[in-house]
């Protein structure tokens, strides 16, 4: 099941990362990832790691999306479409970038 921080829909395009602990699936790009490669090493997903460090999560979840968008963007999409996919308007997409 793809339940990946940044909240976009399950996007079958892109690359995903399983994590080892919940089986769930993750964008590629949210975790960093540019390669459809996945990393040589256990694999946990930020969720999981929040029984460690329940702050780093809700940094890592804005990582996330900040990585998202950057990708999708490098990749030729726009503020608008990219919107559209991660359930923001344009301007709400705008001040994640700025943050």
């Amino acid at each position: 099941m793809v339940q990946c921080e940044c909240e976009a829909p399950d996007l079958s395009h892109t690359p995903m990362l399983k994590c080892d602990i919940c089986s769930n699936f993750k964008h590629f790009e949210c975790y960093g990832y540019l390669e459809s490669r996945r990393p040589r090493m256990q694999f946990v997903c930020y969720t999981c790691l929040r029984s460690f460090d329940k702050d780093i999560v809700v940094k890592m979840q804005g990582i996330c999306v900040k990585r998202r968008i950057l990708y999708y963007l490098r990749e030729g999409g726009n503020v608008t479409e990219l919107g559209q996919i991660l359930n923001k308007d344009e301007l709400s997409v705008l001040q994640i970038l700025a943050e």
